[in-house]
């Protein structure tokens, strides 16, 4: 008689209880698991209209920037008041970093020029002759390690003591 109702009592309680409890386990993972998708969504939405504000406001900098830039009657040959200028400019506005003046297809402002090239010797014997040279037998031996030799290891230890 006890044996049935300790089976009854499992059947009728125990068992729907466990039922109940693998239930309510899987719907509380279900939840954690919907609410990290919307998280992750409300983050990536938060970042894109971060980036849209950003876009939008650095836009709206330029404009103003360039609408002064404009209103700037600058004769073409005066460099140096094109210089002061833009730099006027560049003080007012934090957006504007650097100015290029363009006529036709080329630069007009800054003058854009570069070094003409120079050897390696030119480089290491200008700043201290004793050591220039050192250091010009020192990148030439890693070079050949790496180029001739291909033992790029060895080379970069090469270039790591010429400094």
């Amino acid at each position: 008689m006890y044996r049935r109702a300790i089976r009854i009592y499992v059947v009728a309680i125990v068992v729907p209880a466990l039922v109940l409890l693998y239930l309510g386990l899987k719907s509380v993972q279900r939840q954690r698991d919907a609410i990290n998708a919307l998280l992750v969504s409300n983050l990536r939405l938060s970042g894109e209209k971060l980036a849209s504000d950003l876009e939008h406001g650095t836009a709206q900098l330029a404009e103003a920037c360039l609408r002064e830039a404009a209103a700037v009657n600058v004769r073409a040959s005066d460099e140096g008041q094109v210089r002061l200028q833009f730099e006027r400019l560049r003080d007012q506005h934090p957006i504007a970093g650097y100015f290029f003046l363009l006529e036709g297809n080329s630069v007009r402002y800054p003058r854009l020029r570069t070094a003409p090239p120079r050897q390696l010797e030119t480089y290491a014997m200008s700043e201290d002759p004793a050591g220039g040279e050192k250091y010009v037998a020192l990148f030439r031996e890693a070079e050949d390690q790496e180029l001739r030799l291909d033992h790029p290891e060895q080379a970069l230890t090469g270039y790591r003591r010429c400094y």
